[in-house]
């Protein structure tokens, strides 16, 4: 079960199918973050740091309304479409999950100070698949939490 408030912030992770590097490579990589730019536009998501594997992504966000679930519908859906049509593969299936988490920021940094270490210290510590390669955005210094400049708790 999902849990959807407005205007909290997530951590959302996605994984492919038995961990299978679909988006290796500089093309399908760009497909993946044109899709993930694409649907932030669509459903005005507040995206403030992610990471893209091949097989998997990590990203913080928010929204102002309960979007979440249609988001990742979006980015997954359409991303498998256009890999597999790269690919020559019709049909494939290539996500198998996704995860999410609220963070409670509205009470204390601390959680997300743990979700940013995460991402920004996985490229360093996770097994890379075959061929990976990765690409990291973070946009939390121009973002204020409720008030709150990140580096301050």
């Amino acid at each position: 079960m999902h849990i959807e408030i407005p205007g909290w912030w997530y951590f959302l992770a996605a994984r492919t199918i038995d961990g299978k590097g679909i988006f290796s490579g500089e093309k399908k990589m760009k497909i993946l973050q044109d899709v993930i730019a694409h649907a932030q536009r669509l459903y005005d998501a507040k995206i403030y740091g992610y990471i893209l594997w091949s097989n998997h992504y990590h990203m913080i966000l928010s929204f102002d309304s309960e979007d979440l679930a249609h988001f990742v519908r979006n980015i997954h859906s359409y991303s498998s479409q256009k890999a597999s049509i790269y690919d020559a593969t019709p049909g494939r299936r290539v996500w198998y999950q996704y995860w999410d988490r609220l963070l409670r920021i509205q009470y204390s940094l601390g959680d997300l100070y743990r979700r940013v270490s995460y991402i920004m210290h996985n490229p360093n510590e996770a097994p890379r698949p075959r061929g990976a390669g990765y690409l990291l955005n973070f946009f939390l210094s121009r973002t204020k939490v409720r008030g709150i400049r990140p580096g301050r708790d």
